[in-house]
């Protein structure tokens, strides 16, 4: 059974607690300025590892931050992916004319050859290259090119590889 407390007890409890909280807060204080002062003189000692902890904390966030919402829907494509699978078949479409038209040959053959002599390189703009530029543009720019031109050269590995007679109505 407890004991009702006088208004003096109650108020010496609090300025206890009170107390007890004050202190507890200055110790917190002290060492987070502890805590950072160690962090500043680590950083100072050893800037590149503490750049490359900071681009990899960095990465990691966005990673888990900004992944996009995985949908269940296996005919779900995103704008992006339909412009470039139309640009694509835009980019396929005018070497067959070009072919049809130059060298006179069957839009059939035409479209074989289209399709087994290369892969168009196909240029996406950034949605939001509106704000890019300067150096940093460039070298974004610089570092997309490169990723199109080495997926360009994966793509024409592969379809090498492939044998598009095997689907050829008109032979044997």
């Amino acid at each position: 059974m407890k004991r009702n407390l006088t208004k003096g007890e109650v108020k010496a409890e609090l300025a206890a607690r009170s107390f007890s909280i004050e202190q507890r807060l200055d110790s917190l204080e002290q060492e987070a300025v502890s805590l950072k002062e160690q962090v500043l003189q680590r950083i100072k000692d050893q800037p590149y590892i503490a750049a490359g902890g900071a681009l990899l904390a960095g990465a990691v966030v966005g990673w888990i931050v900004g992944r996009p919402k995985k949908s269940t829907d296996p005919f779900d494509v995103n704008e992006a992916h339909q412009l470039l699978v139309s640009r694509y078949v835009d980019a396929i479409s005018r070497d067959v004319q070009r072919r049809v038209a130059e060298e006179g040959i069957e839009a059939a053959e035409a479209t074989r050859e289209a399709l087994r002599n290369g892969v168009p390189l196909i240029v996406m703009p950034s949605e939001d290259s509106g704000g890019e530029g300067g150096l940093g543009g460039l070298i974004l720019t610089a570092v997309k090119t490169a990723l199109a031109i080495i997926v360009r050269s994966s793509v024409q590995n592969a379809l090498g590889s492939f044998d598009l007679d095997a689907f050829d109505d008109t032979e044997g």
